[in-house]
């Protein structure tokens, strides 16, 4: 909770309240969906996919130009994923990597269409859409 609230602080005011709110869903979604493809048989707890995919969206802003923290946001993406990997019998890989891409691309949507908010629920609804049948496919 507490990278969520740094990461999650700056997210917000870049990209605004309900874009954030938007984000953090549907990156818990793919997270879950990510966990679900990765080990169906394994239950799962926590929000770590959701702040996996803030993780990612800061990533494509650091990119883009957007903010400027000097690569910081990668290297805490690479920091976290060899925790990840490193301790994978007690932390859900499929969470993590799910959400992170989760993020990642809804990030890419909301940048692509910044000027309508109709298109960047659109985008929002894809995403997530393909996490359900993602998470559908492995079951």
């Amino acid at each position: 909770m507490y990278s969520l609230y740094f990461a999650g602080s700056i997210l917000e005011q870049v990209i605004g309240r309900w874009r954030f709110a938007l984000l953090y869903l549907v990156s818990g979604l793919a997270g879950s969906a990510g966990a679900l493809y990765h080990s169906p048989n394994v239950p799962t707890v926590g929000a770590s996919g959701a702040i996996f995919g803030v993780l990612g969206a800061l990533f494509v802003l650091e990119r883009r130009g957007t903010i400027a923290t000097g690569g910081q946001v990668l290297g805490l993406i690479v920091l976290n994923l060899i925790f990840t990997f490193v301790l994978s019998s007690f932390i859900s890989v499929g969470g993590h990597v799910g959400g992170l891409i989760g993020g990642f691309l809804l990030m890419l949507g909301f940048v692509r269409f910044r000027r309508s908010w109709q298109l960047s629920v659109a985008a929002a609804a894809v995403v997530a859409a393909a996490a359900i049948i993602v998470a559908y496919s492995s079951v």
